[in-house]
């Protein structure tokens, strides 16, 4: 798997594998968009299982579908990166000579942007800053930013960035109203919920009002998707656990969808990231990508990928689900405590290597 964009290909091939079921080797000739030029690769065909595998530039392209006249369309699939707010929430400079604190939203988004990432926000921002040259005191600054009053500033600031939200916390249909009528206006495309905003938590769920919310967020463009939280881990009946209770909705609700949050599968160990994924994997939408670092008290609980406690045979496991349903949602880094960016940059890395 490749790590940003689907690019798609058409290629004409000439003859076929003279004996069915027995794999077979043919060369073509591939004129690639990504690469601009023409690149000869090796296909190997395997009709038993009419699987299709084909190598450019030592990476693995998965999603390929035999059309008629003898042409092939696949695409490479990559992860589309983006940069959560709330990882910029724990830099507040403690110590007298710490950090100069964060720096305003505008100039956050626009690094982000910048190095080729979307962004995924949350409601309250809070930002800071010493006011003195001594740094003996310091001002503070915190702004719901899906109140209306700044729905032009943003709007200007997110215009050409992929975006996504956080939920606020809402609760009633008119909070949603408010919410799906920011985010929307905002040109964002989802908006990350837990079970209990939308209802969907207890004994009785009241999928009445979920759809009603649903039905609504896509009369303006906007995908919800429920996160799988800790919404009902405490429980003593499995049945009120969290991924219980989201597939008790995805087989109530057909338009529903989910985002799966990787820290979160390993903070009550009810199920396995196996178990996870192959519940919610028919309804994935959207990604919260994460590590649980054990060595903190209590366990830092989104910490890199790959410097935690998630094996590397689950990271594997989920890519390779992601690359079997033909995953095209975001990767929303949420992540602490070192710098977003780096984290950011050292995740792609990390993701090739399970790829390579």
């Amino acid at each position: 798997m490749v790590s940003s964009f689907t690019y798609r290909f058409h290629l004409q091939i000439s003859d076929s594998p003279a004996n069915v079921g027995q794999t077979s080797t043919m060369c073509v000739i591939l004129t690639s968009l990504r690469f601009n030029s023409l690149c000869q690769s090796t296909l190997f065909w395997n009709y038993t299982y009419s699987s299709i595998i084909l190598y450019i530039c030592n990476y693995n392209v998965h999603q390929i579908t035999r059309c008629s006249r003898g042409k092939l369309v696949f695409h490479i699939l990559e992860l589309k990166y983006r940069i959560s707010l709330w990882n910029y929430s724990h830099y507040f400079p403690l110590k007298r000579w710490g950090s100069l604190g964060v720096d305003s939203i505008e100039n956050i988004i626009s690094e982000i942007a910048s190095n080729g990432y979307g962004v995924e926000l949350w409601p309250i921002w809070s930002s800071w800053r010493w006011s003195s040259p001594s740094r003996l005191e310091m001002e503070s600054k915190h702004e719901n930013l899906l109140d209306e009053a700044y729905r032009e500033r943003l709007k200007a600031l997110l215009t050409g960035i992929p975006s996504s939200w956080h939920s606020g916390g809402v609760d009633t249909f008119e909070e949603h109203q408010r919410q799906i009528d920011s985010v929307s206006y905002l040109n964002s495309d989802v908006i990350v919920v837990h079970a209990e905003e939308l209802h969907l938590d207890g004994v009785k769920p009241n999928f009445d009002f979920v759809n009603r919310v649903l039905n609504y967020a896509e009369e303006k463009n906007v995908t919800i998707a429920v996160e799988n939280s800790s919404t009902g881990e405490t429980e003593k009946d499995p049945k009120l656990w969290n991924i219980s209770i989201l597939k008790r909705a995805m087989d109530q609700l057909d338009d529903l969808k989910i985002c799966l949050d990787t820290a979160h599968v390993y903070k009550h160990h009810h199920f396995s990231m196996k178990e996870c994924v192959d519940t919610l994997k028919e309804r994935l939408f959207h990604l919260h990508i994460s590590d649980v670092f054990p060595l903190a008290f209590p366990p830092l609980m989104h910490s890199m990928p790959g410097t935690g406690i998630i094996p590397k045979n689950d990271w594997l496991y989920l890519v390779k689900v992601l690359e079997e349903i033909d995953f095209q949602g975001a990767a929303v880094l949420e992540t602490q405590p070192l710098r977003p960016l780096q984290i950011a940059m050292e995740t792609k890395e990390f993701f090739k290597s399970l790829s390579s």
